[in-house]
């Protein structure tokens, strides 16, 4: 890693563990241009691993079940059955917005509950 990696922790971010961040319901704030994600997404960490992705389309919310587990500044998501598996960076930052780095393409969720 860069000294100069934007991702790095920095000075108002929360400094707890990750996975001790994440419990509770998120809901999603923005997101830069290259990822696509439903408006009224929504990420609900539970404390025995399990995690619930939420999207409305055509009017229908859509549920994804996934497990997910939380190393320093890694977060790693699996959707049993499929092999679906993704591992990205995450850090809660200033004013507790959660942010997801896909690579480079952010995602940035706020704390609903």
């Amino acid at each position: 890693m860069h000294h100069d990696d934007p991702l790095l922790r920095r000075e108002g971010d929360d400094p707890r563990p990750l996975a001790d961040l994440l419990y509770g319901a998120w809901r999603l704030l923005r997101t830069d241009a290259e990822l696509e994600f439903a408006a009224d997404a929504r990420l609900a960490f539970e404390p025995d691993g399990m995690l619930q992705y939420a999207f409305t389309v055509d009017g229908v919310i859509q549920m994804i079940e996934m497990r997910w587990h939380a190393a320093a500044d890694r977060l790693s998501t699996e959707v049993p059955g499929a092999g679906i598996t993704r591992n990205l960076r995450a850090r809660v930052g200033a004013g507790g917005v959660l942010i997801l780095d896909f690579g480079g393409a952010r995602a940035y969720f706020v704390r609903e509950r």
